[in-house]
């Protein structure tokens, strides 16, 4: 953004501040039973590991990635579903890729929720997943942190900012990167300290600490201008009263 900005020859202050977001909805705890339905009416068993992935689909999400690279992580696991959540005009072609790389039994399309039906499915998952490169902030992210679930996302210069631990996530540019990020998740199980890190990630997310970097910002831009007017009027008083002679 600050380069696009910078190329319209846009000389005022800038500063690039993600946008906060409201995560109250994704705090919701659900009782085992909830659980236990939400995961046996899409025909997930018990004792399933579930990867996750919310969103458009389409081409430029690059789920096709992650199905491509499926069968390696399979290999650690057999009791594991790719659970996607979204429509799209390009689920056809995901399931071409499915059919064609035989793991069929390991992919369940959800189909397009409602957002305030979306949180049961972070909760119910084990890890994120997203191959997307062209997300300039990955809101799902912040949704899956909120919900208590570690991410495995393509690297950008968002999640540069935002993976700062591995109670985090991991970012990945190879596929050897994302089948060892996944199968790390798979195998560590949740524990009090990992929580307690996503929770503070959590604070620097969201929608009020983004109200207060904006007012801050702005309040340091007009202290800056006021310095500025005063360097002016010196520089100018300074101009009137040393004017060279003639």
């Amino acid at each position: 953004v600050n380069r696009i900005l910078l190329s319209y020859n846009m000389y005022k202050p800038i500063k690039v501040i993600p946008s906060g977001i409201k995560l109250n909805q994704f705090y919701k705890n659900y009782s085992n039973e909830e659980l236990y339905n939400a995961r046996h009416e899409l025909n997930i068993e018990d004792d399933d590991k579930i990867i996750l992935f919310v969103g458009r689909i389409s081409k430029e999400k690059n789920i096709q990635f992650i199905l491509e690279t499926l069968p390696e992580i399979v290999k650690y696991n057999t009791k594991l579903k790719f659970l996607i959540v979204g429509d799209g005009g390009y689920t056809n072609e995901l399931k071409n890729i499915i059919k064609n790389e035989r793991i069929e039994e390991n992919v369940i399309f959800a189909g397009a929720k409602a957002h305030e039906e979306i949180s049961i499915y972070y909760k119910m998952a084990d890890v994120f997943v997203s191959a997307s490169d062209s997300e300039s902030q990955g809101l799902t992210y912040d949704e899956a942190l909120a919900s208590d679930l570690p991410i495995v996302v393509m690297r950008s210069e968002y999640t540069d900012q935002l993976i700062d631990d591995a109670a985090i996530g991991i970012s990945f540019q190879k596929r050897a990167d994302l089948v060892k990020g996944v199968l790390f998740y798979l195998n560590q199980p949740k524990n009090s300290e990992s929580r307690l890190k996503r929770q503070q990630k959590l604070h620097e997310i969201s929608a009020e600490v983004f109200v207060e970097k904006v007012v801050q910002f702005y309040q340091d831009c007009q202290n800056d201008m006021s310095v500025q007017d005063e360097l002016n009027q010196t520089e100018k008083s300074h101009r009137l009263f040393h004017r060279p002679r003639s």
